[in-house]
């Protein structure tokens, strides 16, 4: 395998295989297909939102990240080598990873409701959250969730909802906690 990399496109970088005669490479889904300059703009959005959640909620040690979804609307939004713009309207997930004392419901609905209000604030709009925290043994993992759950007033019920009934409203929770 070799890399090909142009010096002028920051988005038109693929690899080019050999093997038994036959040369193919991924020109067409990575730079045509605009795979690359959505990666570039997860990486950066994810510096924005790592940043966020470090100075607003006090949680150093994070590493969130924050992905796009590919579909056609996005692909004809994109452009190669365009500047990253936060308010693209494209669904994007964002995934907040730390570590958190308090594997609570009622923490974790504190956290997601934190977060959401931070990142609103700072212009950074998510079409949905999910949240992976743990501390020693204690995993806690939360899937699915929107901003019209985090709006509603009703988010812990939600919450513990999903975690009785293995997940209700698209909404998935999981606790691993210390010896069980």
């Amino acid at each position: 395998m070799a890399r090909a990399k142009s010096k002028t496109s920051i988005d038109t970088k693929f690899a080019i295989y050999y093997r038994s005669g036959d040369i193919r490479d991924d020109y067409e889904s990575y730079v045509l297909g605009k795979f690359n300059t959505l990666q570039r703009f997860s990486d950066e959005y994810s510096a924005i939102a790592k940043k966020i959640i470090a100075e607003e909620l006090g949680y150093e040690n994070n590493t969130t990240m924050v992905m796009y979804k590919m579909d056609d609307k996005a692909r004809k939004i994109l452009e190669l080598d365009m500047e990253f713009d936060k308010s693209l309207p494209l669904c994007s997930e964002v995934l907040i990873r730390l570590d958190l004392e308090d594997s609570s419901l009622e923490e974790v609905a504190k956290v997601l409701m934190d977060a959401h209000k931070a990142f609103l604030e700072n212009n950074c709009n998510f079409t949905e959250y999910s949240l992976y925290g743990e501390k020693d043994d204690t995993h806690v993992s939360v899937y699915g969730i929107t901003p019209k759950y985090i709006e509603s007033g009703e988010l812990i019920n939600l919450l513990k909802e999903a975690k009785d009934n293995e997940g209700v409203d698209g909404i998935y929770i999981f606790i691993k906690e210390e010896n069980k």
